[in-house]
């Protein structure tokens, strides 16, 4: 039976499915290292020149460019892209039957490495004239994703235990707005006000945490009433303006104050300018998120009361204390994010995090942790945090207007939990 499937049409149509994949993927590549080697320019002309005498090809070509208003090198890999995704849509749906590719892309490392590569590759197609070949375009689009993936962290925690928290984005605000008065206006020490920020944010996870676990209120009246507060409370404490380094005085004038040393430490980059800290800062609190949730008790128990929470509590876990503490930890992730966004930003904004909760949910869901709760991890949440990211900085960077982006989060929202359920 092995061998007859080895050799079944299906099969056959998986491995040409997948070679126009892989075929489609090195063309694309070579494309794009000769568009950073020569200049985006220069490789454009060469090849408008060369297909444009072709028959047939050249007429196409130019049809293309005229209907997208694109060049010809971007034509071109609009043909490939579209080539790597029809092999995979074919590969897929062949395996399916054959049990062949589809055993792997069922796995939900495989299924996030390969959004993080069609989105990665979406950039190699819409470079903007090669701005996506920079150093400096990857290395920004990890820094502003480390922000997004720290309050990502923190979601995963809570889903993996069944729950959900809509307030990270407010508690952001809140904490931004805090830390800038602590240090910008009244001068604290960092070795006061960050510890005394982080705090602040825990207790409002927690906060959200008692309400859902102790009183048995549903996660999403919760998070959502705590979502209202935390971002009132960022509007009075910050009195509804931004707290930025200019200073009010007691006659009503403004003074201008420096901006903060840990502000600037991390807001700083390292390795000669090619590692920013907050992506360091991130990748510091994924580990030991990592280690709580893989290798801990807790995230053991975390998995159990996903799974089915009677089932848990039946055998012995301590169902209430265990999601107080992921809505804890997803406050104190939130608290480390604002800290962040304020040192970016060299300013506490009471409207900053608007919406955040949102891509942070398209963060996980998209890594392939599931909304039911019960299974996921931190690896998955990295993976859906450099797809999201990248795939903000690629539309950024080809001026994609900001309303755009955000109806482009619901879709892949919607995707992410289709294709999940599709799995199951």
């Amino acid at each position: 039976m092995a061998h007859q499937n080895q050799f079944s049409p299906d099969s056959a149509r998986a491995r040409a499915g997948t070679g126009i994949f892989l075929g489609s993927l090195l063309i694309l590549i070579a494309l794009f290292s000769a568009e950073v080697w020569a200049g985006f320019g220069d490789l454009d002309q060469r090849l408008q020149t060369a297909i444009s005498g072709l028959p047939g090809i050249g007429s196409i070509l130019g049809l293309a460019m005229s209907i997208f208003h694109c060049h010809a090198l971007t034509a071109i890999k609009v043909v490939f892209y579209a080539g790597s995704i029809i092999g995979l849509a074919i590969a897929a749906r062949a395996g399916r039957e054959a049990r062949g590719v589809a055993s792997w892309l069922n796995l939900p490392v495989c299924r996030a490495i390969l959004a993080l590569v069609l989105v990665f590759l979406l950039g190699v197609v819409f470079s903007a004239e090669g701005a996506f070949g920079i150093i400096g375009t990857h290395r920004d689009a990890l820094r502003q994703a480390s922000v997004f993936g720290l309050l990502a962290c923190g979601m995963t925690l809570v889903i993996i235990g069944g729950g959900i928290d809509l307030g990270v984005g407010s508690v952001l605000a809140l904490v931004s707005v805090t830390f800038s008065l602590m240090s910008i206006h009244w001068g604290w020490q960092p070795w006061v006000s960050v510890p005394a920020c982080l705090l602040l944010g825990a207790m409002c996870g927690g906060l959200a945490g008692t309400i859902t676990a102790g009183f048995r209120i549903q996660p999403f009246v919760a998070t959502l009433a705590m979502m209202v507060f935390a971002r009132g409370l960022a509007k009075t404490v910050s009195g509804g303006t931004k707290v930025s380094t200019a200073v009010r005085n007691p006659d009503g004038t403004f003074r201008y104050v420096d901006v903060p040393a840990v502000f600037r430490f991390i807001d700083s980059r390292i390795l000669d300018g090619n590692l920013s800290v907050v992506t360091v800062i991130f990748v510091v609190c994924a580990v030991l998120t990592w280690i709580l949730l893989a290798r801990h008790r807790w995230g053991t128990h975390l998995y159990a009361i996903g799974g089915n929470e009677e089932a848990a509590r039946l055998s012995g876990v301590p169902v209430t204390s265990t999601k107080i503490l992921s809505y804890v930890a997803s406050g104190l992730l939130a608290g480390v994010a604002g800290l962040c966004q304020a040192a970016q930003e060299q300013q506490g904004d009471p409207e900053t995090g608007a919406g955040y909760e949102l891509t942070a949910i398209a963060i996980v869901v998209i890594g392939g942790t599931t909304l039911t709760g019960g299974r996921g991890g931190i690896g998955l949440t990295l993976l859906g945090t450099l797809t999201i990211g990248y795939l903000e900085k690629i539309l950024s960077i080809n001026a994609v207007p900001e309303a755009s982006r955000l109806m482009l989060t619901g879709v892949i929202i919607v995707a992410a939990v289709l294709a999940q359920r599709r799995k199951r």
